[in-house]
């Protein structure tokens, strides 16, 4: 678990607690009231409490992949500023010492889209650019490019150019395995989060990530080998 949060961003939170008081007095004689409200005082939770259920994470994996195209030497100077792909991660802790991960339904189809977006952005310039410099139309430049193509496929514009490209891509593949359906055990404690990498393993309590948790917010602060540093604080919300 330590490599999936690692690999996220993290925030800094405080524990916070409510405290619950009630008094009352008569005002009609000097006397106590018998019937008054008693102090009371909620029950902090524990750490080992307050985990427990489902945690989600805004990943912006379109402003990664624009950021690593951006250093292409090809293209880098095509791509658009400030792209941006929110997916949601989710991390489930379970009340026997387990958890899970996982990424949102519907997050191939946003990838997908966003590639091919981003993608038809970048080559409508490139393509027109590079059309320019062997003095061709952009239509005949992508004839040239899809002249080896079946005859059945038609590509008039970048647009179909790029939809053809990633026609048969794999989005899933670039989620690493262990933010989707991975499974492993945990314990808390301290300020320490300490986890396996699978429900086969052992977990190596020499390796764990430091946290601060409330009710609705688990902010990951670090972790025991000083990695990866400019990776936190990253900050997880509790799912309605």
């Amino acid at each position: 678990m330590k490599k999936i949060l690692s690999f996220l961003l993290i925030l800094v939170m405080t524990f916070s607690l409510t405290v619950i008081a009630g008094c009352g007095e008569n005002s009609n004689t000097e006397e106590p009231d018998e019937t008054a409200t008693a102090t009371a005082t909620a029950t902090p939770k524990t750490d080992a409490e307050l985990i427990i259920g489902k945690w989600e994470y805004d990943y912006d994996c379109g402003k990664i992949m624009a950021e690593t195209m951006a250093a292409s030497e090809d293209i880098g100077s095509y791509v658009p500023e400030n792209m941006s792909l929110i997916i949601k991660l989710n991390y489930t802790f379970n009340n026997d010492g387990t958890f899970e991960t996982g990424i949102e339904e519907d997050a191939k189809t946003k990838v997908k889209d966003f590639l091919i977006d981003l993608y038809t952005q970048i080559f409508d310039e490139y393509f027109a650019d590079m059309a320019t410099q062997y003095s061709m139309t952009l239509e005949d430049l992508l004839a040239l490019m899809t002249a080896d193509l079946e005859e059945d496929i038609q590509i008039e514009t970048v647009e179909d150019y790029v939809k053809f490209m990633f026609e048969d891509a794999d989005y899933e593949e670039m989620f690493p395995d262990e933010m989707n359906n991975s499974k492993g055990k945990y314990s808390i404690a301290d300020g320490k989060l300490y986890t396996s990498d699978s429900l086969d393993e052992e977990i190596d309590e020499t390796e764990y990530t430091t946290y601060t948790i409330t009710e609705d917010t688990l902010v990951l602060t670090g972790d025991s080998e000083a990695e990866n540093t400019e990776d936190y604080p990253l900050t997880l919300k509790k799912a309605a």
